[in-house]
């Protein structure tokens, strides 16, 4: 289901002369703004300065869009393109918070909220006359998405408080107040929200957590969690149902009837260390779309792509034929165009596809169809709809653009955002990022390093990895700050600059198999110098993209300043405790880095699926015959690790920091915690807090949770 990679019609409309996208990076910083996190271990190579642009809203007439430009971490954007999609050009750009991530547009059309990561505060923008910003509303830092409700309030995640936050909205002197009401939990890491068709519930992307909140939308109380086991884009509502653009809820480990090393229910740490399907490590990968049913907040069915069963890692009659019907690769951003019908980016294949649902009721499941997939920019991210003209506004976050598509006939006017910025991709480390973005380099372009790694971090999810047959789990890794937290995987198997084995495991297409190794490299390597030739008028083969994709990785520390006081007298506290010997932190985790090329032997106990059985395989990888070490572990960097979405220690057994320190039966494990600071049945082997009470457990957090 490759779609084409070139457009069929495209005109560029840039806008005029004037704006340079180094403004952004030479800009002052507001006082109350996060500043980037610059430094890096390696050696620092200047790369363009890009808008990235990401969300989109239109005004009710459809005329005028809103696009958020974010920039990246180390430069993140402060603007807001105005763009007039009947000419096809941008209008102006409004100063905002730092890194704007989302925009709404309010339910009477007169004002729209632009949320930024890195400023405390969202701007409101008038649309009543001339465009422009109105005003502030205090939200704090990482608010990620909002949704309005009919009653005049606004619905806001929180990315570091881990919350739902209400806000009642009051006109006052003409200008918008907010007051600040119910705050309740929504996970770990919360993102999308909206609203059911009929206003009664919220529904909020847990990211930590795999799955959907339910909320009652008058009292914030939870109805229900809804399992996905799988990152979600984006939620939208389309008649009685809730449309999930999400992946799938499989894990890459062996299945009851593998061949080589069955599975069983219970096996490991996990209670269910087995899958559903039989599909193994990166084959098991899916491109989904899940139907949630709002009278019952359950799932009712799951719609895949699942091209991969004509591979040779993957087995056929996983997937029942019948639900594998999802057009394209990573599905992000949902527009919806009426109660049957909506658009959705997809964000991998680079094109945006039509979704139409039938018409049913609860609980009769619907049936989808993806009936046309239209070209877009590279790395597709928001989609506004007009459905009255048939238009789409969508963003291209790595293409710098905005496309305007017209889904009568697909003709499509890109609008160019990145000022005197060279064409993407202008370096080899960009020429990296757009392999690591996409799936058309893939086995059956469904996968790519972005499915597990959304926007360089980690998906949540702990993976099956059959290396030398171990069958073992492993959390996905957050990709940042490489350059200064070698070596690389848990194991400490790599350096930071060999992803040969990962690029190579979504690299051979199913007619490679019937030859010999070395035609199997050469036709993947021809494979290689097509798609790129299509994607960017040159060559690029595999040994040099897998350079390319180093290049990428290590280029910028990818870092998010955290929103946390370090000169908190509890995250002093902290600090002085994980210094102190008798703790013993920063044994293994030394600044500046806060990692350790030294590794370290069963600081946590391991599954039966961990131990290697080399004697299944021994030809699979020399380099992990010779490398692999048996219950040994690298000492991951900790910084970041405020953000992290769960998924931590070898195998993504704790879901928070406290899990990860505190022992089994310490005093102060609440309600649902498990402690794993143990190995064999003996505590404290990653690091020494059995000593330590509640208050001083406290402290430590707090001084983890401000290293960035």
């Amino acid at each position: 289901m490759r779609a084409p990679i070139l457009p069929l019609l495209l005109t560029l409309a840039c806008e005029g002369p004037g704006y340079s996208a180094e403004q952004d990076r030479t800009r002052p910083l507001p006082a109350d703004d996060l500043p980037p996190v610059t430094d890096a271990g390696g050696e620092a190579v200047a790369e363009p300065v890009r808008a990235h642009p990401y969300a989109v809203a239109l005004t009710p007439d459809g005329r005028t869009a809103l696009v958020t430009l974010r920039g990246s971490e180390i430069s993140p954007g402060s603007r807001v393109a105005v763009i007039d999609v009947v000419d096809a050009r941008v209008v102006t750009r409004l100063d905002v918070g730092s890194r704007p991530t989302a925009v709404q547009v309010s339910p009477d059309g007169e004002y729209a909220v632009v949320l930024s990561q890195l400023s405390p505060w969202a701007s409101v923008i008038s649309l009543a006359g001339e465009i422009r910003v109105q005003g502030r509303i205090e939200v704090g830092y990482y608010a990620e998405d909002l949704a309005f409700t009919a009653d005049g309030r606004m619905l806001v995640t929180n990315r570091a408080t881990d919350r739902l936050e209400e806000l009642e909205l009051v006109e006052r002197d003409g200008r918008l107040e907010a007051r600040r009401g119910r705050s309740v939990e929504a996970g770990v890491n919360p993102g999308p929200v909206a609203l059911s068709s009929d206003g009664a519930k919220v529904y909020v992307a847990d990211a930590g957590g795999l799955g959907v909140r339910v909320l009652d939308a008058r009292t914030l109380e939870e109805r229900a969690f809804i399992m996905l086991n799988a990152p979600i884009a984006d939620v939208a509502a389309m008649g009685p149902w809730m449309v999930v653009s999400t992946l799938n809820d499989t894990n890459g480990l062996p299945c009851e009837d593998d061949a080589d090393y069955p599975g069983r229910q219970g096996d490991g740490i996990f209670p269910i260390v087995t899958d559903r399907t039989c599909g193994r490590g990166f084959a098991d990968i899916q491109n989904e779309i899940a139907v949630i049913d709002t009278e019952n907040d359950l799932v009712a069915l799951r719609y895949t792509s699942d091209t991969a069963e004509a591979s040779e890692a993957d087995r056929e009659g996983d997937h029942d034929p019948a639900l594998m019907q999802v057009v394209g690769a990573l599905p992000h951003t949902i527009a919806v165009t009426g109660p049957t019908s909506a658009w959705v980016t997809m964000g991998a294949s680079f094109e945006v596809v039509e979704m139409r649902l039938g018409a049913t009721a609860p609980p009769e499941p619907p049936t989808l169809e993806m009936p046309r997939a239209l070209p877009t920019g590279f790395a597709p991210r928001g989609v506004a709809a007009d459905p009255d003209r048939g238009v789409l506004v969508v963003a291209n976050m790595l293409g710098d653009s905005v496309s305007i598509v017209h889904t009568d006939d697909g003709a499509r006017t890109d609008v160019a955002l990145g000022g005197d910025a060279p064409e993407f991709p202008a370096t080899n480390a960009e020429i990296g990022e757009l392999f690591f973005f996409t799936a058309l380099f893939s086995t059956d372009g469904d996968q790519s390093c972005s499915h597990c790694h959304p926007d360089a971090d980690a998906d949540g999810k702990s993976w099956g990895v059959d290396v030398v047959r171990a069958f073992g789990r492993r959390a996905v890794m957050v990709l940042k700050n490489l350059a200064d937290s070698r070596p690389l995987l848990i194991e400490g198997v790599f350096d930071e600059r060999d992803f040969n084995l990962e690029m190579e495991g979504i690299s051979f297409r199913p007619d490679y198999h019937d030859s010999s190794y070395a035609l199997q490299v050469q036709r993947r390597d021809a494979h290689y110098r097509e798609v790129s030739r299509e994607l960017i008028g040159r060559e690029v083969g595999f040994d040099e993209m897998v350079r390319r994709v180093a290049d990428f990785l290590v280029a910028e520390p990818r870092l998010l300043p955290s929103p946390f006081p370090s000169d908190s007298p509890e995250a002093r506290r902290g600090e002085a405790l994980f210094f102190r010997p008798d703790v013993g932190c920063a044994n293994c985790h030394p600044p500046p880095s806060f990692a350790s090329e030294e590794s370290f032997e069963r600081v946590t106990t391991l599954g039966r699926f961990d131990l290697p059985r080399r004697d299944l395989d021994p030809d699979i990888s020399v380099k992990f015959i010779e490398e692999a070490r048996d219950g040994f572990f690298n000492a991951n960097g900790l910084r970041g690790l405020w953000d992290r979405r769960g998924g931590l220690f070898h195998d993504g057994r704790a879901r928070t920091i406290r899990e990860t320190i505190l022992t089994p039966g310490h005093r102060c494990l609440e309600e649902g915690e498990q402690g794993f600071n143990e190995a064999g049945g003996v505590v404290d082997t990653n690091g020494g807090v059995s000593h330590l009470d509640c208050g001083q457990i406290e402290d430590l957090v707090a001084f983890l949770n401000t290293i960035d």
